[in-house]
């Protein structure tokens, strides 16, 4: 089975858990229906937290996209979901990703050194990562 329909079973079976713990969503441009990335909720039910999280291709950086879909996550986790608090996680090499969350009144709680491992062709990398939350009450 390949990698991309591995990961479509997965979503799938995530919608069928009792109770829903992911929510993963396709992203689709607004100008010719073309899906550009996706995105997620993960619950934490112990903690009334979401977890959200998005993948943006490059032909939709830049446009308000992923502004756009942290401020539907947030509005959904708080609205529809009920929870109490909000929590992202980013690179902080990524400047664009954490600029989407401080504009999203989000703000950084943590800066995690070197707790990303990442292997490629054999080789292994650790990189930071930056934590950030909203509460209900802050919106």
């Amino acid at each position: 089975m390949q990698r991309d329909q591995k990961h479509l079973y997965k979503v799938v079976s995530d919608w069928e858990g009792k109770p829903q713990v992911n929510f993963e969503m396709a992203v689709i441009s607004k100008n010719d229906q073309e899906k550009i990335g996706r995105s997620r909720i993960h619950l934490n039910y112990e903690t009334d937290t979401a977890m959200i999280g998005w993948l943006l291709l490059k032909q939709g950086w830049g446009k308000g996209y992923a502004t756009e879909m942290t401020r539907a996550l947030i509005d959904y986790s708080f609205d529809v979901l009920n929870v109490h608090r909000v929590c992202a996680l980013c690179n902080p090499k990524n400047v664009g990703s954490w600029r989407v969350l401080e504009k999203c009144n989000m703000r950084r709680e943590a800066h995690f050194i070197q707790k990303c491992k990442y292997v490629k062709g054999g080789n292994i990398t650790w990189e930071d990562e930056l934590e950030y939350a909203i509460l209900e009450s802050e919106r």
